[in-house]
């Protein structure tokens, strides 16, 4: 979450609507989440990662594709094949290069 809020991304204390907070779905036979993120913030790179156990995370199989754009927020979609894992967990990795 500090690098977020030290691109001024996100503001620790405002409320967001679930489309700008990441939030995973079923989407026929894959498993997605969407996630938003600056166009502004190009000191910052992210990454759409699954797990099978919280411990190991894993980048195979994801496709990460644009789903839309408001002024300088893009939404993001990532997905993995539902079958890769069960349980199957997802998040975004957000790093600076």
């Amino acid at each position: 979450m500090c690098l977020l809020r030290t691109n001024r991304w996100l503001n620790p204390r405002a409320v967001y609507s679930s489309s700008v907070l990441p939030y995973p779905l079923r989407a026929g036979t894959n498993f997605t989440l969407n996630y938003a993120h600056s166009l502004q913030a190009t000191d910052l790179l992210w990454q759409v990662q699954w797990s099978p156990d919280l411990l190991n995370w894993l980048t195979n199989d994801v496709t990460d594709s644009g789903v839309s754009t408001n002024g300088n927020i893009e939404v993001r979609q990532g997905s993995v094949p539902a079958s890769d894992a069960d349980p199957l967990f997802m998040r975004v990795q957000v790093t600076t290069p």
